[in-house]
């Protein structure tokens, strides 16, 4: 006999024992006199943790927390060299920034010294410019959530597409995600948030449409980070946000993602749900277009 909880109420052990037996698991429990506890035990030791989940939700306690199938494949993949050296650059420029140690490095970084346009980029050829405001972020809440995303995301798509291909991503889709941000705010923001989400919309429709790939995102993951998009979208909360680089990246990500899902699909696609998705990726940095200029209209009102 495996003794599996402790209670005081007889008539609650009772009960438990009585549903553990209705679902075809031996049980029983005993009375310590000295202790003043009713024990319940069950039969088989392979029994255990599901008497334990059954004990707990009549309770009413949670179940006991167990990692889905998927998280704890994508924590079993090693992190690659590209994934590596973002996190470690992103880290080095938030401690150059934060203590100062270059006090002209978020000057260099910025896409722009002016509001107006991207002089440094056009008439000087500084071209860097454009994806660097990916790696500056502003306090530690800021950049922790991106790298932790950055770790679990970035190094699945290195796992399966190997090192140049997230390079190329992370280039590709910082600077469409820096630049939409340029032309609704100005100059002065960062992080790589927008290439998070991008990394996010590939993973989510690569699955969509190739059936056969190895990894996929929890749902759970998935709508936390949708769910966190609108939130930020509609301004529930007072800090600036780069609402429109989330945007352009979600849309690139999912773009990207339906591609090379039906790229490397091995069976026959439906033209109607690649359409669907390719119309709703890109109807994200309309919405949000609309509603930073709705606010904007707002404000001035007030």
């Amino acid at each position: 006999m495996i003794p599996f909880a402790q209670l005081a109420d007889p008539k609650m052990a009772e009960r438990i024992t009585q549903e553990l037996n209705k679902q075809g698991i031996q049980s029983s429990y005993s009375y310590d006199e000295a202790a003043s506890i009713y024990t319940l035990v069950v039969e088989d030791q392979a029994n255990f943790e599901q008497a334990q989940d059954i004990f707990r939700v009549m309770m009413g306690l949670p179940k006991k927390f167990e990692p889905s199938k998927e998280w704890e494949e994508i924590q079993s993949i090693p992190m690659g060299i590209v994934t590596k050296v973002t996190i470690g650059f992103c880290i080095l420029v938030y401690v150059l920034n934060a203590f100062k140690i270059l006090p002209e490095l978020y000057s260099v970084m910025k896409i722009s010294s002016s509001s107006n346009g991207l002089p440094e980029i056009v008439s000087q050829g500084q071209f860097w410019r454009l994806l660097t405001p990916a790696f500056l972020h502003f306090n530690f809440m800021h950049i922790l959530f991106n790298m932790m995303w950055m770790k679990d995301l970035g190094k699945i798509i290195e796992h399966e597409k190997k090192s140049n291909f997230l390079m190329l991503f992370i280039v590709i889709v910082g600077i469409g995600s820096n630049f939409s941000q340029f032309l609704i705010s100005g100059p002065n923001f960062g992080g790589m948030s927008g290439v998070v989400y991008g990394l996010l919309g590939y993973l989510w429709m690569y699955k969509k449409f190739n059936s056969n790939a190895q990894f996929s995102l929890p749902k759970s993951d998935v709508m936390l980070m949708i769910g966190w998009f609108f939130l930020c979208l509609i301004g529930v909360f007072s800090f600036s946000i780069a609402n429109m680089a989330h945007a352009m990246g979600l849309t690139l990500g999912m773009l990207g993602g339906i591609f090379y899902g039906l790229k490397d699909a091995s069976g026959s696609y439906s033209l109607k749900k690649s359409l669907l998705y390719v119309f709703l990726s890109l109807s994200l940095p309309v919405l949000t277009y609309g509603v930073e200029i709705f606010k904007v209209i707002l404000k001035t009102k007030t």
